[in-house]
């Protein structure tokens, strides 16, 4: 099949944390076009800032994204900025694609990717971390792998 090439701007979530993940899709993707990624200085996890100084933050990295990429693990549905990162993204019509992390296709979905998939968003993919499917899902073929 004949691959789009795309250049396009990620928002990744957790970045700091799963920097080795994002820097390999970012590999993955260059024969296809290439990534850049918005939020390279930005750590959410940051215990001194207020919840809604943080949000503040998310909305302003994202808003020049084309896409959120999270990669989902154990902990994911239980964290309320990978929530608000979702549920943000939805509302400024951006695609949506959740990878689990290998080894955790079993892993808890978070709820607003559940219910973005209820509502039929289009620009959804939940997908295992495999080259073709995160090449596929950034490329626009959006799928759902629960």
């Amino acid at each position: 099949r004949e691959r789009i090439m795309k250049n396009k701007t990620l928002y990744c979530s957790y970045y700091y944390k799963h920097r080795s993940e994002y820097d390999n899709i970012t590999k993955i993707y260059a024969g296809t076009g290439s990534l850049s990624i918005q939020n390279k200085d930005f750590c959410e996890d940051n215990p001194r800032k207020l919840l809604t100084q943080m949000q503040l933050e998310i909305q302003n990295y994202m808003n020049p994204a084309d896409t959120l990429v999270m990669l989902i693990e154990d902990d994911t549905h239980n964290k309320g900025l990978a929530q608000f990162m979702i549920n943000y993204a939805a509302q400024k019509d951006k695609e949506v694609v959740a990878i689990f992390l290998p080894g955790k296709a079993l892993c808890k979905i978070p709820p607003a990717l559940i219910d973005l998939n209820f509502k039929r968003y289009k620009k959804l993919s939940l997908i295992k971390y495999d080259d073709e499917s995160i090449i596929d899902s950034l490329n626009g073929l959006y799928s759902w792998d629960d």
